[in-house]
């Protein structure tokens, strides 16, 4: 009881007022910028009040100063609510004079933080490309994104790479996206062709794993692209040129999430423990740790022991985990009944 009162005594939010000086030109401005710097529990309270609609509102209304619109925008996307999508999804449509440009982009990017994809698939025709660019990042129109692949905008494109990720089905359309030449959209069609896991696409994820003209990430992201497909042939040769002559870490450190991603017998994975890059052998620890592999713990022991005492922390974390998973967990033990 007295932490009910503790908690209550905390919430200095009154709805009714707040909404009460929100339509009141003089103090609307002000009202805005203090519900946007709302503390959880005011914010829970906000939400409980339905006050994302009425704020939302404002945005909408083209008599309400472009200044508070755009403030309204953002204080929407983080009160959410029902209504808040329907209330600003048509802003992103509106766009003519640069003051209704910069609040459909507020919009495109409330409705994407709302993860409202529906609502932002009007957003791929619009004529600006920032609002293309956030509708397409969310994922909206599934296969139309494949046509933004080759949106005049470079930015268009990489968020269109990358709203493919959510679409597996369509994905099959990345293959040229992953011989690119822009890093950008090489790394960002490497990642949705990690999720997508499209038979397809293991031919260019193939071509640019081996390229060594390829910027690194992109060819680390094409290791674990491939890993989802099972194909752990280019992984295996990176870690083991690591393990041997030292090569680039950041590759061997992808090569043991592909096979983490392929779900290989655990003991390929185990020997990537013996690297001497912090990267790999952090990567090496979690995949085993993930997957409960406790025929691990002695060779995590022993990188514990040979690691400095700020990594020594992270792997003595890991091990512990692995001794005693989390209740729930496969291995662990039944949680206790304490019903009367």
């Amino acid at each position: 009881m007295i932490a009910l009162f503790a908690a209550l005594a905390l919430v200095a939010l009154d709805p009714a007022a707040e909404l009460a000086a929100l339509d009141a030109s003089a103090t609307r401005t002000e009202t805005l910028r203090r519900l946007g710097r709302l503390g959880l529990i005011d914010l829970d309270a906000a939400r409980a009040a339905q006050m994302g609609p009425a704020v939302a509102a404002v945005a909408a209304d083209p008599d309400v100063p472009f200044t508070d619109r755009v403030l309204a925008v953002r204080v929407a996307a983080i009160m959410k609510g029902d209504g808040v999508v329907d209330r600003l999804a048509p802003l992103i449509t509106e766009a003519g004079d640069p003051p209704t440009i910069a609040l459909a982009r507020e919009a495109a990017r409330a409705l994407l933080q709302l993860r409202a994809r529906d609502a932002l698939v009007p957003g791929l025709d619009a004529a600006d490309p920032e609002v293309r660019a956030y509708a397409a990042r969310a994922g909206a129109g599934a296969a139309r994104l494949c046509g933004l692949l080759d949106d005049a905008w470079g930015g268009v494109r990489v968020a269109a790479a990358e709203g493919l990720g959510y679409h597996p089905e369509a994905a099959d359309c990345l293959a040229p996206a992953l011989g690119s030449e822009d890093p950008k959209l090489l790394v960002a069609a490497t990642r949705s062709a990690a999720v997508a896991a499209r038979e397809s696409l293991r031919g260019p994820l193939r071509a640019l794993a081996g390229n060594a003209k390829a910027p690194v990430i992109a060819r680390a992201e094409a290791f674990v692209a491939l890993g989802a497909l099972g194909d752990t042939e280019p992984a295996e040769k990176a870690l083991a040129v690591h393990l041997d002559d030292g090569g680039i870490e950041p590759l061997a450190e992808a090569a043991v999430r592909a096979l983490a991603a392929a779900e290989v017998d655990p003991a390929r994975i185990r020997a990537a423990l013996a690297s001497e890059a912090p990267m790999v052998q952090i990567a090496a620890a979690r995949a085993l740790t993930a997957r409960g592999d406790k025929e691990s713990l002695p060779a995590l022991r022993a990188l514990a022991e040979r690691v400095d005492p700020r990594r020594r922390r992270a792997i003595v974390d890991l091990i512990r985990r692995l001794e005693s998973p989390a209740l729930g967990e496969p291995h662990g033990a039944p949680a206790p009944d304490d019903t009367l």
